[in-house]
């Protein structure tokens, strides 16, 4: 039997020119026999390094610090080492006659990321500079407005401080994460695109954009976009008057754009009611359980309980018991560090499946919870796979399964159910513009910002924009496609898209772009087979054991299948389509259309202001 050695050796050979017949001998390795036990090879062995890696991870993320930092980067460069001896080993076999299923799986075997990087130094200081970002803004954020630095709060901590049009706050905050940061920026660029060109990438944002399997999926999801912006220029104009008549027109630049320190939120990601100056009718009763969850005393585990029962409610698994052993649900209180940005991570281990959430008595909490699980519920859905399929069928698939749970969890029948709002009460078409517009501020207003992040990033990583232009580069995007602008000038040192976490963890943020467009199509969908009657935002499939069992069909298949044949399994669609969302929003499009029909300027110049004001 020929050694491992033997068959590289080989391989080599054959890729030689011979000069007397100017063609390439192809003696790829086409047994089918072989390529088997080395796919089941290569699940046994990676297998245990996944598991040591995603613990690894969870024990650095629920204890920010240099001893987990270390651990967490040693076993990355583990795996990554495995992972590219596994990618040379594939290259060995051509795999055109092979079964499909198979062809799939060598494929995303041979798509390693980073791992891609041999030269180990490069790889530490790509991972090192990665960690170092992220780091420098979780501190951040955990010593704002805390000059002693006690590390006494956690990520959502700062986001729920009472934080008001303070111009202040906002600057001392992007030069604490922005201005620090920027200087590590361009060496991730660097180290990023060159790890990534090993697997034939033009840069790190067309590695991305591969992971959609569309060719064209930069220009599909600008198409999104501009099916959704007329709503959204509807939302931005309603908003805007709100806050103009709050704070006074000399606050806001006659092209229409909002001061991006007015939104309400510390990030700038999107706009939150912190002012409470955006619902409608303020008389009217709001879809909001926060002092109910504190009234009945609903403790955090109880919270969980009750999202465990909906999935169980759709004949889905109980929570393993190691969920509750293993799983951090409220910010520790032993002097740990955590990040509390919610996550529920790929564990690899049968049935380990985690939460990590800082959770608070509040409605928003209370939905997240629902989200969160719906990633638990999708690994446990598809642990019976080879380790290359247990991800979801497309990035968007993972937050979308959640986004979609959480349509239901919203409704005033699944609250009444389960005991967070008085059966008694009623709710009229003021409750529902009520209950939409709160929605679309929180949740909507986003979609925007989520796709100019990314074709930020995009345009940084195939080099059109330098460093020297990475601010203004955000702020035209922004100006152009969001309708926020900076609320003073801003020079080149500055780096203001810096104050999101997403795009300083490294995690392509499109995905929520394009889950925000599936969740609508997959609820639409499981409405259909819930037999729903009504508009599509009264939808409840609590208890619909036939859309649960539509929907654990589509996620057992992991990444099994290309994301469109996932899709058109719930769906019946194999494209992304804005259609159900806006038929979801549509009763407050038509309010907003009559709210602003007096306004000589539905939406924004194209350009941010020449002057502020």
């Amino acid at each position: 039997m020929m050694t491992r050695m033997n068959l590289f050796l080989i391989f080599l050979a054959c890729q030689m020119v011979v000069i007397s017949s100017r063609r390439s001998i192809n003696c790829k390795i086409t047994n089918q026999t072989r390529a088997v036990r080395a796919l089941n090879k290569f699940n046994e062995e990676r297998l245990p390094i996944l598991i040591g890696k995603a613990l690894a991870t969870w024990n650095y993320r629920t204890n920010m610090n240099n001893i987990t930092l270390k651990k967490k980067i040693d076993a990355e460069i583990l795996d990554a080492e495995y992972a590219a001896k596994a990618y040379r080993r594939m290259l060995l076999y051509d795999t055109k006659k092979f079964p499909e299923m198979m062809r799939r799986e060598i494929k995303l075997i041979m798509d390693v990321g980073y791992a891609a990087q041999t030269d180990k130094t490069k790889f530490k200081q790509l991972k090192n500079v990665i960690a170092t970002i992220e780091k420098s803004f979780t501190e951040a954020l955990e010593c704002y407005r805390d000059e002693e630095c006690e590390k006494k709060r956690g990520y959502n901590a700062i986001f729920n401080n009472e934080y008001l049009n303070d111009l202040n706050n906002w600057k001392i905050f992007r030069d604490s994460t922005g201005k620090k940061i920027k200087q590590f920026y361009p060496e991730y660029v660097k180290l990023s695109n060159e790890a990534l060109a090993i697997l034939g990438h033009s840069d790190t944002g067309a590695y991305w954009r591969s992971h959609y399997d569309i060719d064209n999926f930069e220009a599909e999801v600008k198409r999104l976009l501009e099916e959704i912006l007329p709503f959204y220029k509807q939302l931005h104009t309603y908003l805007r008057r709100k806050l103009v008549r709050e704070f006074g027109a000399d606050k806001f630049p006659r092209s229409g754009h909002v001061p991006a320190h007015l939104l309400g939120d510390l990030t700038g990601i999107c706009y939150t009611d912190t002012y409470g100056i955006f619902i409608p009718y303020k008389n009217t009763s709001k879809l909001d359980v926060t002092n109910e969850l504190k009234k009945q005393n609903f403790s955090v585990r109880k919270m969980f309980q009750t999202a465990e029962d909906f999935f169980k409610s759709l004949n889905m698994p109980e929570l393993p018991k190691g969920f509750w052993i293993n799983s951090m649900l409220e910010h520790p209180t032993d002097g740990r560090t955590p990040s509390c940005q919610p996550w529920s991570p790929e564990m690899y281990k049968k049935d380990d499946v985690r939460i990590s959430q800082c959770t608070r008595q509040n409605h928003d909490d209370f939905i997240m919870i629902h989200h969160e699980m719906g990633h638990a519920m999708y690994y446990l859905s598809y642990q019976h796979l080879p380790l290359m399929f247990r991800a979801g069928a497309n990035p968007g698939f993972h937050e979308a399964i959640g986004d979609t749970i959480a349509l239901s969890v919203e409704t005033a029948e699944y609250l009444k159910n389960v005991g967070l709002l008085k059966a008694s009460k009623t709710y009229n078409d003021m409750t529902d513009i009520n209950f939409l517009m709160a929605k679309a501020v929180n949740d909507f207003s986003m979609m925007p910002y989520m796709y100019l992040i990314d074709q930020w990033r995009w345009d940084v990583f195939r080099g059109d924009v330098k460093p020297n232009d990475y601010n203004k580069h955000y702020w035209d995007l922004s100006c152009k496609y969001f309708g926020v602008s900076p609320p003073e000038r801003r020079s080149d040192s500055d780096f203001d898209i810096a104050s999101m976490f997403h795009m300083l963890a490294n995690v392509p943020v499109i995905r929520y772009f394009v889950s925000r467009i599936m969740q609508f199509q997959f609820q639409k969908a499981l409405c259909k087979v819930a037999n729903h009657k009504g508009p599509l935002h009264h939808c409840n499939i609590y208890g619909k054991k036939a859309a649960g069992r539509r929907l654990r069909e589509m996620m057992e298949l992991g990444s099994s299948k290309p994301w469109p044949e996932a899709m058109y399994k719930l769906t019946g669609q194999r494209n992304m389509d804005a259609g159900p969302l806006l038929e979801y929003y549509q009763p407050l499009y038509e309010f907003l259309k009559k709210e602003n029909k007096d306004e000589d300027l539905i939406g924004w110049e194209e350009h941010c202001p020449d002057s502020l004001v």
